[in-house]
This record gives C-alpha cells, sequence and structure tokens, in this order.
C-alpha cells in the first residue's frame, strides 16, 4: 500500500457521566464531525481545501439517513464526492481501507454520541454503560506524502448473534440469551487475535509493536495478550470509555509511538464486524 495519514484530529466528549466516561452535552454527531474536520484541515491545508471525497463513518445507532457525509460537506462548503457507511465501530477502519484505495485526498470521518444510546434503566444495557462520546478525522492521502503509512488492513464478519441488536428512536435495543454471551466473547477474541496475527505478516518488524483497539472491550486484552503471546502494556488502555470507532485513534494520539514503530488498529463492530489496521508511525 502506497497510502499514508497525513493528519489526525480527534475530539473526546468534554464532561463525565455517573459511569466515570467521557460525554459530549453539546455537539451531536454532525457537529462533532464538522468540529473535528476542521481540525484536521487546518493541520494538512491551512488556505485550501482539495478533497477529493468525505467519508462519514459511525456506529450508526443514532444517524443513518439523510447522509452525515453531505451535511458535514455542506457546513466545510465543499462539493467533492461524499458517502456513509456503517458497520458498528468497525465502520471506521473500513472507511480508511476504502479511502486507502483511493485517488487524491480523502476525508474519512467517525463521530458517535454513544453515550445516548443507552438507558441507566435498562438491564441489558450494564454492559454497555462505558459507552462515551467522541470523533476522529482523518486525511488519507494516496500520494506517498509524510504520516503515518497504512501497510495492511484486515476485516473479517462473524454475524452469529446479529439477530440479537436492533435499534428504536436511536436507543440500542440488545437481548442476548445468556448462553450466546461466552461465545461471543469468544468469537470477539478470536476475530482479533486472527486479524492481528494476519497483519503481522505484513509487519517488517515485530518484536516490538503496539495495539490501540476499542476501549468498550477491555475484557478481551488480557485474554488477548495472552493469545497472541506478548505483556498486556502493548495493548494501550485509555480512560475516556468507548467512543465507537474514534477509540483507536483517540488512544494514538493520547500515547503517542515512536516515530518508526509499527501499531496495530483494532475495532469491533456490535460483536459482526471486525477490522484491523497496521501502520508504520512516521512524523
Amino acid at each position: 500500500m502506497k497510502a499514508s495519514i497525513v493528519s489526525i484530529a480527534t475530539h473526546v466528549g468534554s464532561t463525565i457521566n455517573e459511569f466515570g466516561v467521557a460525554v459530549e452535552p453539546y455537539y451531536d454527531e454532525i457537529e462533532m464531525g464538522v468540529y473535528v474536520a476542521k481540525k484536521v484541515m487546518e493541520k494538512r491545508l491551512p488556505k485550501t481545501c482539495q478533497i477529493s471525497a468525505i467519508i462519514f463513518a459511525s456506529a450508526g445507532i443514532r444517524h443513518i439517513f439523510p447522509s452525515a457525509a453531505a451535511a458535514i460537506g455542506e457546513r466545510l462548503g465543499l462539493t467533492c464526492s461524499s458517502f456513509d457507511i456503517t458497520a458498528g465501530c468497525a465502520a471506521m477502519g473500513q472507511a480508511i481501507e476504502l479511502a486507502s484505495n483511493m485517488e487524491g485526498l480523502i476525508l474519512v470521518i467517525s463521530a458517535d454520541n454513544l453515550s445516548k444510546t443507552i438507558s441507566s434503566s435498562e438491564p441489558n444495557h450494564f454492559a454497555l454503560r462505558k459507552f462515551a462520546d467522541g470523533a476522529v478525522a482523518l486525511l488519507v492521502s494516496s500520494n506517498g506524502e509524510t504520516g503515518h503509512r497504512i501497510l495492511a488492513t484486515n476485516g473479517q464478519t462473524r454475524a452469529f448473534c446479529h439477530q440479537y441488536y436492533g435499534s428504536e428512536n436511536g436507543i440500542v435495543k440488545r437481548n442476548l440469551p445468556v448462553e450466546i454471551k461466552p461465545k461471543l466473547s469468544e468469537e470477539y477474541l478470536n476475530a482479533w487475535a486472527s486479524i492481528t496475527h494476519n497483519l503481522l505478516n505484513e509487519c517488517p518488524n515485530t518484536d516490538n509493536f503496539e495495539i490501540f483497539c476499542n476501549q468498550g472491550d477491555q475484557k478481551i486484552f488480557k485474554p488477548l495478550a495472552e493469545k497472541l503471546k506478548i505483556p498486556q502494556m502493548r495493548i494501550n488502555q485509555t480512560e475516556h470509555g468507548h467512543a465507537g470507532g474514534a477509540d483507536p485513534w483517540i488512544g494514538l494520539i493520547t500515547n503517542k509511538p515512536p516515530s518508526g514503530s509499527y501499531v496495530i488498529l483494532l475495532s469491533s463492530g456490535i460483536g459482526f464486524h471486525f477490522h484491523g489496521i497496521l501502520l508504520e508511525i512516521r512524523y
């Protein structure tokens, strides 16, 4: 792959809720998307905006229609091609994979108010209490410019529990049978381990790499480290909660790895979509 990420901007909810996670009381998904998009463009394009396309990638629980990418493009004054994709919290990874195979400079955005998709009075939402709010915007270039280089991507879909999820009026509907929960955890672990092994086959140096992933899946961190036979400290943990597809990128900005190192960004989408990206860090 010759594509690189030439600029990154993130946003994390500005207040803390009763579950100790970051929530955003002022911005919705569109407003957060516009905010991080402006930040990332100011970093890379202070005067002109030669964006080839806009991709908006969300968990898809709250904002699906009309197009968020179109709304963000309008707010930015852009008339380039734009479209949305949804694959749960794995949508951002899949959007970057798509962008890395497109020509030009692609603006990829993820923004989710996940904290607003759950209810403290709903027993099935107990496992989702770490849902938070956040956003990320990236500029992906196909021109081999300086920036983090995208070396490989890998995705899998394991949809056996698809029927147990849904949404109504922007609120998660989750009704997992008790006997399904252990299998779901096993699928998460096996999918992430398999994706990581596939990406490491493309990594020039596998002796020392870091993993950034969804913070809602922290119970998987220890068994994942054991399965990969790596120290658990290589799997980065942040304190903001789970902010959807922005999570790995918030971690990457918070715990900045050194130039020349390699990182894997893992994401999982509502228990059936799984995705990974291998980056070479370059500043």
